[in-house]
């Protein structure tokens, strides 16, 4: 897939598309997975000022 492609799907809002990201559909099938959890589960709704590690 071209990167014009790429970028009329993605600005169409269409991350359904087959191939568009093909290296995370490689890695569905694969057979270890590990769950990434960096513990913030949800965004912030307060201003952050600086530098801050969540």
């Amino acid at each position: 897939m071209n990167i014009q492609e790429l970028n009329k799907f993605l600005a169409a809002g269409n991350l359904e598309e087959k191939e568009l990201f093909p290296h995370l559909e490689r890695l569905k099938n694969a057979p270890f997975q590990f769950r990434i959890d960096f513990g913030l589960h949800e965004l912030p709704k307060d201003p952050v000022f600086g530098i801050r590690c969540f």
